[in-house]
């Protein structure tokens, strides 16, 4: 009979070799959870990035960090952390690239539609948050680079794989446990 920790970590530290000769790309996902900051929260930005051959995914890089900009809304706290996202997806992705030998290339997804609808839109948006239409530029501006292609695209929020890192999880883990049929007697 295995241990509680035994399979704690044969659950969270399974390990699959990459096939290094097929299509590699680098597969982000990220999140945000908007707060108003008048009311002494802040808007957290998340993202996992992970290198995938399309049938294995590893993750390779994770993060999750309170905004230093206040965000007006919630589209612009989901832009804001893509643009962050992409930053740090565009360093991983020639980092990949430098290993492998070839250009691997970049997927970002987001959850939120209407922060899509504005990058993916060739209308420039009116001014009214200085700040929000420079990030919907600044991510226009990634995705449109030739040296280092990139593509973004919209994932329904349960399948966003960085929403973990922005939503409370409190009990997840004993509910994975659970599953398992192991028996949980800590809190």
């Amino acid at each position: 009979m295995a241990t509680t920790a035994q399979l704690l970590f044969q659950l969270l530290l399974q390990f699959e070799p990459l096939n290094l000769t097929g299509n590699i790309i680098v597969l982000t996902h990220s999140d945000a959870s908007w707060a108003p900051k008048h009311e002494g929260f802040y808007s957290t930005a998340a993202q996992k990035i992970y290198v995938s051959d399309g049938k294995v995914h590893v993750l390779v890089h994770w993060k999750a960090k309170r905004l230093a900009t206040v965000c007006g809304s919630s589209a612009a706290a989901e832009i804001r952390a893509a643009v962050v996202a992409m930053n740090d997806s565009k360093m991983m992705q020639v980092m990949v690239t430098e290993i492998i030998g070839k250009k691997a290339p970049l997927e970002l997804c987001v959850d939120a539609s209407i922060a899509m609808a504005h990058v993916k839109s060739k209308f420039e948006l009116l001014p009214q948050d200085r700040s929000y239409v420079l990030d919907v530029r600044a991510l226009r501006q990634l995705v449109k680079d030739q040296e280092w292609p990139a593509q973004i695209c919209w994932v329904k929020g349960t399948c966003n794989l960085a929403d973990t890192l922005t939503k409370p999880q409190r009990n997840s883990i004993k509910q994975a446990l659970r599953q398992l049929g192991v028996q949980v007697i800590f809190d």
